[in-house]
């Protein structure tokens, strides 16, 4: 975590500043999980609660933590290495698997639970995707000639990995499809009668709020990545910037609508949801929790998503610039190099496919 905050500047004492401040975090995390270990130390041996739980717990703590250190590791690999090279498809691939992992934690929690755990995962999920989605805005696309003799050379290869090349478009399109399958068990997990439905939790609610996770997801990342198409391609720090864009869009989603509310009301308090607090995401969903879904949930339900259709189209065309990247075939050199050298895998990459 402190390489890949280091590497956000360039300037020593940022970075030192920086490494200090996470150092400071990882101690209180630390004495945190220790002291977390001590007390269910204690528990357990007086026979209060039952061990699987706790090492339940802490096998989850221990995976979740170790796919985050693989992504936090290869992603400060990526900022000091050359920008053209292919960095995306290693750094997508330890997303995809931290999320599998999240996933398939949420769903045991879930259903430990009987589904009231449902609405804390997803929500987890949305922040995870959130955070990972800012950065991905900021990618360029750019590649070297010797990182495109890499990609795929088939055309199932093109078809299916497309998406992990570098670029914000094939990023963005990658990770709305991820989010949509990671939401998918929740969604049916009701319906297949594996938990019960009583009060609050029921299919409908949890439905709605997986659907609006997902909206508010392709909308808000889908504007930071639209924004940054307009901003020159040379700019630095462009990572922060789009992680800095998305941030000033969601808190502008959650605090127009009432400051604008406070304005027409002479500063009186206002705390009814309306139509007006649709791109708020915090009021949208607590009025979800709380309520159900009333008359505005429902117009919502069908407003973001139509939004966010919208928006992922513009992405969907703006990105076909990233899906011209083809592979390169190697220099006349190489080829003789690796001859003498290597001569298998000459042999190999001479071979035709019937596929390219």
């Amino acid at each position: 975590m402190c390489l890949l905050i280091a590497t956000i500047s360039r300037a020593k004492m940022l970075q030192v500043l920086a490494n200090i401040l996470i150092l400071g975090l990882e101690l209180l995390a630390m004495l945190a999980w220790w002291g977390w270990v001590v007390a269910s130390w204690e528990v357990l041996s007086a026979g209060m609660e039952d061990a699987t739980t706790y090492f339940a717990v802490a096998l989850a703590l221990a995976t979740l933590v170790a796919c985050v250190v693989m992504v936090c590791l290869r992603a400060a690999s990526a900022a000091i290495d050359f920008p053209s090279e292919n960095h995306s498809f290693a750094l997508r691939i330890r997303f995809a698997v931290l999320v599998i992992t999240l996933v398939f934690w949420g769903m045991m929690l879930t259903l430990v639970t009987q589904g009231e755990a449902g609405v804390f995962c997803l929500s987890v999920l949305g922040v995870v995707f959130m955070l990972f989605g800012a950065l991905v805005a900021g990618e360029l696309g750019v590649m070297s000639q010797r990182a495109q003799r890499t990609l795929p050379r088939t055309v199932l290869g093109r078809i299916f990995l497309t998406w992990f090349f570098p670029g914000a478009g094939l990023g963005y399109i990658f990770l709305c499809c991820l989010l949509v399958a990671a939401v998918s068990p929740w969604v049916l997990v009701f319906p297949l009668g594996l938990v019960s439905q009583m009060g609050w939790n029921d299919a409908e609610r949890h439905a709605a709020w997986a659907l609006l996770v997902c909206a508010y997801f392709v909308v808000f990342t889908g504007l930071t990545r639209l924004i940054l198409l307009a901003l020159p391609r040379r700019l630095k720090a462009r990572i922060v910037v789009a992680f800095l864009m998305q941030l000033i869009l969601v808190l502008a989603g959650i605090f127009l609508p009432n400051i604008f509310l406070l304005l027409i009301q002479d500063y009186s308090y206002y705390s009814s949801y309306g139509l007006i607090h649709t791109m708020d995401v915090v009021a949208t969903l607590n009025h979800l929790m709380d309520t159900g879904i009333t008359s505005e949930i429902a117009v919502t339900l069908v407003m973001v998503p139509l939004l966010g259709l919208l928006i992922f189209g513009l992405n969907l065309v703006q990105c076909c610039r990233d899906v011209l990247l083809v592979r390169v075939s190697m220099p006349d050199r190489v080829l003789e190099d690796q001859s003498t050298t290597k001569p298998e895998v000459s042999q190999v990459l001479a071979s035709p496919d019937p596929l390219e």
